[in-house]
């Protein structure tokens, strides 16, 4: 049960330090000259204009499946890079 506990606060940890990083993900999405309807549905994409509880809660919920989102920067999904990273790293 303790580690339970410690996994779920380390869990939450995670996911509020990704919150806290200074500067806004969403901007090196965007185009420059971009307007702001053009931003709110880049943030409506990514869940981020929910609260912070439901977006906490579908992190959870992706992680436990093994979804791990998509890296918004490389505009990929995680799984297949990673699994690419993970071979090339023990080859």
């Amino acid at each position: 049960m303790f580690q339970y506990l410690i996994r779920r606060l380390l869990a939450l940890v995670v996911f509020m330090m990704v919150r806290v990083v200074p500067g806004d993900p969403i901007d090196s999405l965007m185009k420059v000259g971009a307007s702001e309807a053009q931003r709110a549905e880049i943030v409506a994409r990514y869940g981020l204009d929910r609260s912070l509880a439901a977006q906490y809660l579908t992190w959870l919920g992706n992680r436990f499946h093994g979804n791990l989102g998509a890296a918004i920067v490389i505009r990929r999904s995680y799984p297949p890079w990673l699994a690419r990273r993970r071979v090339l790293s023990h080859g």
